[in-house]
């Protein structure tokens, strides 16, 4: 898998959800430049999960990584997952944040 260095995470500033090694659980928000339409509103939603679940995020394009893409089982846009959850599995589609929290809340405990 390619380096995720590429995509800073942004700081969240409450308390820190931490991964199953005690690390703090990243949410990683895959998009792709040529559905910016559903993409670019679809941010501000997943910037607000990350902070209600307490993670740090990364953006991922499809295009330039597709090898993430594959590894977390991505086929559309957009699409969260919780970076090396052992099940490796995304969320996809546009949803609410309460949405996107309820569903991804139990992949991160």
């Amino acid at each position: 898998m390619s380096s995720w260095r590429d995509s800073t995470p942004q700081a969240v500033p409450r308390g820190r959800a931490l991964s199953h090694d005690g690390a703090v659980s990243t949410l990683i928000h895959f998009t792709a430049t040529w559905a910016d339409g559903i993409c670019a509103p679809h941010r501000s939603l997943v910037r607000e999960s990350a902070n209600l679940l307490g993670c740090e995020l990364v953006e991922r394009d499809i295009d330039k990584h597709p090898e993430d893409a594959r590894h977390y089982g991505v086929l559309n846009v957009p699409a969260v997952a919780v970076m090396d959850h052992p099940e490796g599995d995304s969320v996809m589609g546009a949803r609410l944040a309460d949405d996107l929290v309820a569903l991804l809340k139990p992949r991160i405990a």
